[in-house]
């Protein structure tokens, strides 16, 4: 969508900026339209890969240490624990990170939106002039 908008934008010399009809001014409102949503979009996804603290099973010398020294049960109790705990705290991070994905796409749907009525209004333009 990126390389699409750049190529339109420099069609004809700036046709698309051109706003001197109604037309003229739907069409430079769907570019527009689309360009935010896919500034927009970038944005979500960019905060969206940020590198963040991610939860991890204890693996520490401690730990290890710890188990070397109790009874097979206890063992399995903290490790059950450790990995249960281990999960809540990764469920938490991925639905952190999943919300700004689903916006991104629904502003890549509205983006794709807006670029086909700007190729629909372009066509009817240069068929009517």
């Amino acid at each position: 969508m990126i390389a699409a908008l750049s190529a339109l934008s420099g069609l004809k010399n700036g046709i698309l900026f051109q706003v001197t009809s109604p037309l003229g001014v739907m069409i430079f409102l769907s570019f527009t339209g689309a360009a935010i949503c896919v500034v927009c979009s970038w944005g979500h996804v960019f905060s969206a890969l940020r590198i963040s603290d991610c939860p991890s099973l204890p693996s520490s010398r401690r730990a290890g240490e710890y188990l070397l020294a109790v009874d097979s049960e206890k063992q399995k109790l903290h490790i059950y624990n450790c990995y249960v705990d281990t999960l809540e705290e990764l469920k938490t991070a991925i639905d952190a990170k999943s919300k700004p994905l689903e916006l991104a796409y629904q502003e890549l749907v509205f983006g794709a939106g807006c670029f086909m009525l700007l190729a629909i209004l372009t066509t009817i333009r240069e068929l009517t002039v």
